[in-house]
């Protein structure tokens, strides 16, 4: 696994979390997975989570570091990860504007109409495969 799909699957486990719970890297990981993982890939996404870090302040805090050097974030926004199927939108959704934001980043609006209007921006694999899954259950049900 690239460091950048490890970013995406750390972003996917963020939504497990609870607002104020305090982590570090590791532990958005399952232990056989991240040992798997080489050095260098681990410390490469070290850099990648801080930076995404950084573009979202308003969500995650980065705290000091630990006795292992390990650096600690602090989760204060944690719903805004979660799956759009837990985010209290309507089953019957359907995509209701699509739009580049700027190079890399797509925006979406889901929803049945403006009063369960779900939005979230797509940046990586994992965010379309989120997507993909929304729309997909809507579908099925």
């Amino acid at each position: 696994m690239t460091a950048q799909e490890m970013l995406d699957q750390a972003i996917i486990e963020l939504g497990n979390l609870k607002d104020g719970d305090i982590f570090i890297v590791k532990d958005l990981f399952k232990g056989h997975l991240w040992n798997k993982q080489d050095r260098s890939e681990r410390l490469t996404l070290g850099t990648l989570f801080l930076n995404f870090v950084k573009q979202n302040q308003d969500k995650i805090e980065v705290l000091n570091k630990n006795s292992s050097g390990q650096q600690e974030y602090k989760l204060i926004k944690g719903w805004t990860f979660k799956p759009l199927s837990q985010k209290n939108c309507f089953t019957k959704t359907r995509v209701m504007e699509l739009k580049i934001v700027e190079k890399g980043i797509i925006y979406v609006g889901i929803g049945t109409s403006g009063f369960d209007l779900c939005e979230m921006a797509l940046r990586s694999g994992a965010d379309i495969e989120k997507l993909a899954s929304v729309l997909n259950q809507s579908l099925v049900d």
